[in-house]
C-alpha cells in the first residue's frame, strides 16, 4: 500500500484546513483508494477536527504563534513564522518519512504549504525511489529575478506539480520545464452544500439589495475596494464574514465612508455558506487569488457572483463571464458599475448563476478530485 501525506501547516484552522474534512469523508467511499492511504500532517493541531486515522501527528510540536506580532505587524509575523516552519520541517518531516517507509511500499509527499521547505527535505531522499515529492501550488508566485531563480531550482525537486486552474498552468510553466503539471482543484464542495441550494431567490426592484463576501480581513481580499464601491449605491447592504489583521482598518474605513448602516463585519463563522441563500449577490474583490473557494460555494448555491479579474483563478472559475461578472481589479468605479448592472438586470445574472451552479457542482465534486489523485498515484512506479 502507498501512503500519500499532505503537508499543509497553518497556525489557525482556516478554509483550506476545512477542505480536508470533505476530502476524507469522500475518500472512505471511493473504491479507487484501496491501494492508497491518504493522510495529512497535523502540524499545529489545525487538523484536530479530523478523525485520528486521517492524520499523522507532528512528532515534535513547538509553538510558533506570536499573537501580538500577528496583530501589530502581520507581514513581518508571517515571514518569521515561515522561516521557523522551514527550519522545523527539516527535522520533523524526515522523522515521519523514515517511520512510515517501513510500513508502506511507497511514501508520497504532497506539499500544499511550505513548498520550499519540503523541497529541501526531498534532497535527503533523492536516491530513494520509494519516496516521491509533489507540490500543490494554488496561489500567485510573484515574479522577479531572484524569485524566478529560486523557484526554477526548487520545482526541479518535485516529481510533479498540481495546480487548480489553467491560468496557473501558464504561469508555473514559465518557472519549470516539467511536463508533469496536473490540474486538480481543491475538494471544495460537500454533499451538504449541493443539497441545500435554492433556485427561486429573486431580487425585486425597490427592495434592499443584499451583498455578501467571505474571507480573511486582509489586503489580499480587497474589501476596502468593495466598501468604497457601495458607498455611492443606494438600497444596498453588505455583510462580510471573516476575521483578520485588517479588521480595525476596515472598521475605520466603514465609519469614514458613513457605512455603519450599510456594512456589517460579522466575524468568523463555521460553515458560512449555509446562509448564502439569504443574499442576492456574492462579491469577491480580491487583489490576488486561487480559483476562489468561496465563489465556488456561492455558485453551488446558484447565487450571482462578481469577481475581480485578478490572477490566477476567479475569472477562470466563472468562465470569463459565462457564469458571472468580473471587474477590473482595484477599480472602485468599475466594481460599482458592475454591481448596479447586476442589480438592475437581476434575472439575466440569476440565469447565469443557475448555469454556473450546474457546472460547478460537477467539476468541483470531491469524488472527481480524489479520482484524479488516484489515477496519478496508482500509475506512480
Amino acid at each position: 500500500m502507498k501512503l500519500v501525506l499532505f503537508i499543509s501547516p497553518h497556525y489557525n484552522k482556516c478554509g483550506l484546513t476545512d477542505l480536508f474534512q470533505n476530502f476524507f469523508s469522500e475518500y472512505k467511499k471511493s473504491k479507487k483508494t484501496r491501494d492508497i492511504n491518504f493522510k495529512v500532517l497535523n502540524y499545529f493541531n489545525e487538523f484536530n477536527h479530523l478523525k485520528k486515522n486521517n492524520i499523522i501527528q507532528n512528532p515534535i510540536k513547538i509553538n510558533f504563534v506570536f499573537r501580538f506580532l500577528e496583530q501589530k505587524i502581520p507581514w513581518l509575523y508571517y515571514r518569521i513564522w515561515m522561516i521557523l516552519v522551514f527550519a522545523h520541517l527539516q527535522i520533523i518531516l524526515p522523522i515521519v518519512i523514515n517511520q512510515k517507509k517501513k510500513k508502506y511500499s511507497q511514501v508520497i509527499i504532497v506539499s500544499q504549504m511550505s513548498t520550499i521547505a519540503v523541497a529541501f527535505v526531498s534532497l535527503y531522499f533523492s536516491f530513494n525511489k520509494n519516496i516521491k515529492f509533489y507540490c500543490w501550488i494554488g496561489g500567485l508566485v510573484y515574479k522577479n529575478f531572484f524569485r524566478k531563480f529560486i523557484w526554477r531550482n526548487i520545482l526541479k525537486n518535485y516529481e510533479g506539480i498540481f495546480i487548480p486552474t489553467n491560468d496557473m498552468r501558464k504561469h508555473i510553466s514559465s518557472y519549470t520545464n516539467s511536463k508533469k503539471i496536473y490540474e486538480i482543484p481543491n475538494p471544495v464542495l460537500t454533499d451538504e452544500m449541493k443539497n441545500q441550494r435554492k433556485k427561486n431567490f429573486i431580487y425585486k426592484t425597490g427592495n434592499i439589495f443584499k451583498l455578501i463576501c467571505i474571507g480573511r480581513l486582509n489586503k489580499q481580499k480587497g474589501f476596502d475596494v468593495l466598501l468604497r464601491a457601495i458607498s455611492k449605491i443606494s438600497d444596498v447592504k453588505l455583510d462580510i464574514i471573516g476575521d483578520g489583521e485588517d479588521r480595525i482598518k476596515l472598521t475605520n474605513l466603514k465609519k469614514k465612508l458613513n457605512l455603519n448602516n450599510k456594512v456589517n463585519l460579522l466575524g468568523w463563522q463555521n460553515k458560512p455558506w449555509k446562509n448564502l441563500n439569504d443574499y442576492h449577490l456574492f462579491v469577491m474583490p480580491s487583489r490576488w487569488e486561487g480559483p476562489g473557494h468561496t465563489v465556488i460555494e456561492a455558485l453551488c448555491q446558484n447565487i450571482p457572483v462578481i469577481v475581480s479579474d485578478c490572477k490566477y483563478g476567479p475569472k477562470e472559475t466563472i468562465k470569463k463571464g459565462k457564469f458571472g461578472v468580473y471587474f477590473r481589479k482595484d477599480n472602485v468605479l468599475n466594481l460599482r458599475k458592475k454591481i448596479i448592472e447586476v442589480k438592475n438586470n437581476y434575472h439575466v445574472y440569476k440565469r447565469k448563476s443557475l448555469e454556473g451552479g450546474s457546472y460547478i457542482r460537477n467539476y468541483y465534486s470531491t469524488k472527481n478530485i480524489i479520482n484524479k489523485y488516484c489515477n496519478i498515484f496508482n500509475n506512480q512506479k
